[in-house]
Formats: C-alpha cells, sequence, structure tokens
C-alpha cells in the first residue's frame, strides 16, 4: 500500500487569485512617532477614525487621511485533503496606480498617477515607503496597506479616488471611494 501512495504523484496546485480590493478613507487620529538618537522618524503606529459614508461627502486634511486597502485572493484547489504536498501559486500584483476624477495640482491633473505623492504603511513592520518599492521589495503585497498623501492639494476639491491593480496574469482589478473632499 506505501507502494502506490508514493509512486502517486499529483500535478495539481494551489492557486491565490486576486480577487477584490477594497478601500476606506480614514482619519488619522493620533501619530506615535519612533525616535531614534533625538531624531523622529516614521510613526509605529497610528490611530484613525472611520470617516466614509457613501452618500455623503467625507471632508479631511490631506496630512489627515489614510486609506486603507485591503486586497482580497481567492484560493483554489482541486483537492481540499492537506496530505498532498501541492506547489502554492499566486498572482503577483505588479503594479498599483492611484488616480483621481480631479486635479490635484499642477503635476498630477485628473486621471494622472498619483502614486509619486503618496507613502505607504503596513502594521509597523513597513515604515512610509513609496508603492513602488513596496512592489519592488516584496514578492507578495501586504494586506492591509495604509497609503497617505504627502502633499497638500492646490484646492480643495471632492475626489472620487480610483486604486487600479494590475497582476502578472495581465489582469486588471480595481475600486473607486467616492466623494472625499481633501483640503489643505
Amino acid at each position: 500500500m506505501t507502494v502506490g501512495f508514493s509512486m502517486f504523484q499529483c500535478s495539481c496546485k494551489q492557486d491565490y487569485t486576486l480577487d477584490s480590493v477594497d478601500m476606506i478613507p480614514l482619519r488619522i487620529t493620533e501619530k506615535e512617532a519612533e525616535t531614534l538618537i533625538g531624531i523622529v522618524s516614521s510613526p509605529r503606529y497610528f490611530n484613525y477614525r472611520n470617516i466614509y459614508r457613501q452618500d455623503e461627502i467625507a471632508t479631511i486634511s490631506f496630512d489627515s487621511l489614510a486609506i486603507i486597502v485591503n486586497i482580497n485572493y481567492v484560493w483554489s484547489s482541486p483537492y481540499n485533503e492537506t496530505f498532498f504536498k501541492m506547489p502554492v501559486t499566486r498572482e503577483k500584483i505588479i503594479d498599483i496606480i492611484i488616480t483621481s476624477n480631479k486635479n490635484y495640482n499642477a503635476n498630477y491633473p485628473a486621471g494622472s498617477n498619483l502614486k509619486g505623492i503618496i507613502s505607504v504603511w503596513h502594521s509597523g513592520i513597513y515604515d512610509f515607503s513609496t508603492i513602488d518599492a513596496v512592489l519592488k521589495e516584496l514578492s507578495v503585497v501586504p494586506s492591509p496597506l495604509y497609503y497617505m498623501f504627502n502633499t497638500p492639494p492646490e484646492t480643495e476639491e471632492i475626489h472620487d479616488l480610483t486604486i487600479i491593480f494590475r497582476t502578472d496574469r495581465k489582469r486588471i482589478v480595481t475600486t473607486t471611494v467616492k466623494n472625499v473632499k481633501i483640503l489643505k
């Protein structure tokens, strides 16, 4: 009987496919900064409050705005049994694009990619970094990520913010948050 099982080889695999992306704007209410030799560096953590109701305008200062982004994967496998050792594959995120339907400033008109003025933070593990650095340094983009603007807008407008994830399987997954008034 042992011989029968050892001869069985499964070419099956466990696969994680990007299913959806959710984002919610939050108001940062408190930051605790980490200091190193008397110099304040990036926050170790921050407290926040949900400010978003889909039918209302959320008004918030750019430096108090954190957008939490959750990445949702669907797991598929031909077998539910865990005793088979199957390779695991995960759809890889190769690009993240964040846009607005309004002009942010002269360098970032409506529809342009805002990732050059956004920092990323993840649960105290990855301190403020760029989106491109997260994509380059990590094989799997962690979830949730917090996106924060580094620069104030030129005018105080009501934005519809869209995040677009492009994958190595040539798929695009997108979500939009509407009615966020970003203040200077």
